[in-house]
């Protein structure tokens, strides 16, 4: 490959509960102190797919789009012979911060069991490139069983330039973006 072939940046994606953004360098760690890599996913169906089922109860859901540094020296494609099949378990994400850790690797992309020639993507929030991953999309999904209060500030959670919440209880409000 050569310089010119190379991508600046990789696209991907997360959908998660309206008040948990992607994790800032060095602080995804659990209750208990233990460190775990990241998820995201190579497509924005494959990351609403895996996290349906986690995220049903919640009321708003948060989507982000993010740009990873595109260096192939950061990344690296596993296979289902390699790894088996991706389980969103914590000992799963601990395991594969250890991995990437080894490895030097800011992320491992490990083949879905939900949809052929797509990827999670494990990322590990100690990297040194971590801290260059960009955000370049971020938006709330309000559901129509909300319970969510659009009209109150959601601390911790940035919206585009331009974006303002649509008020609960208007007929616009339900299942849709948070923008007028």
């Amino acid at each position: 490959m050569t310089t010119a072939s190379i991508p600046m940046h990789i696209k991907a994606y997360r959908v998660a509960a309206h008040d948990s953004p992607i994790a800032m360098p060095r602080s995804n760690r659990t209750d208990d102190g233990v460190r775990e890599a990241v998820v995201a996913y190579e497509s924005p169906e494959l990351a609403s797919l895996c996290t349906f089922e986690s995220l049903a109860d919640e009321s708003a859901l948060l989507r982000e789009t993010l740009l990873l540094p595109g260096d192939p020296q950061l990344h690296r494609h596993l296979t289902v012979e390699g790894t088996g099949t991706w389980s969103d378990t914590p000992q799963a994400r601990r395991e594969f911060f250890r991995y990437l850790k080894r490895n030097s690797l800011l992320c491992a992309w490990v083949p879905s069991e939900f949809a052929e020639n797509q990827h999670i993507l494990l990322l590990d929030p100690e990297h040194p490139a971590y801290g260059s991953i960009q955000i370049e999309f971020r938006y709330l999904t309000q559901r129509a069983h909300d319970q969510l209060d659009a009209r109150a500030p959601v601390s911790g959670l940035l919206l585009p330039a331009g974006m303002r919440p649509v008020h609960r209880g208007s007929h616009r409000a339900a299942g849709r973006h948070l923008h007028a």
